[in-house]
């Protein structure tokens, strides 16, 4: 009897767990926009490609502030070819805690996902915003955030994803 009992406890954690990975919300830059009316599509535009304040990490440099208002950026991202560690530099815990974008490239060659202990120290994450010159689609995005799904369903996080074009 005691074992029945687990394993159906067992089984409901997995379908909670389940459940909560299907409640993020995957989407392309594209869909977002048309979903939304000309003020939040401006609103959404400005916060992922405008003049505000950004912070952006790189592998080669210093971390580099555009815009830097103190205790206020908006916008984290990373260079492309620059690894997910940067995250861990614990110099960035008030721009991260701040920040309501996470903006990374990524490729399928050097796959790379944050962690749950990286994510965490963004306190005020809206979206995180995958960029990409290889094809994605919101099932391999699933695939790729396997491990924080969890985490940004709870966080109520939203998964941006936007093909770039090759540079010529």
């Amino acid at each position: 009897m005691k074992s029945l009992t687990c394993i159906i406890i067992g089984m409901c954690m997995f379908s909670v767990t389940l459940v909560q990975a299907q409640a993020v919300k995957v989407s392309s830059v594209e869909q977002v926009m048309k979903n939304r009316n000309p003020e939040g599509q401006d609103d959404l535009n400005n916060l992922l490609n405008g003049a505000i304040s950004k912070l952006i990490l790189s592998n080669d440099n210093a971390p580099m502030y555009v815009w830097k208002e103190e205790g206020a950026t908006k916008v984290v991202k990373i260079d492309e070819g620059s690894k997910l560690e940067l995250l861990n530099d614990n110099d960035l815990t008030l721009p991260l805690a701040t920040a309501e974008v996470f903006i990374f490239t990524w490729d399928k060659e050097n796959a790379m996902s944050p962690t749950n202990e990286q994510l965490t120290r963004f306190k005020k994450l809206k979206y995180i915003l995958i960029n990409s010159y290889d094809e994605l689609n919101e099932t391999i995005l699933r695939d790729i955030l396997k491990d924080v799904l969890s985490y940004l369903a709870e966080a109520k996080v939203q998964v941006l994803f936007k093909k770039l074009e090759q540079p010529s």
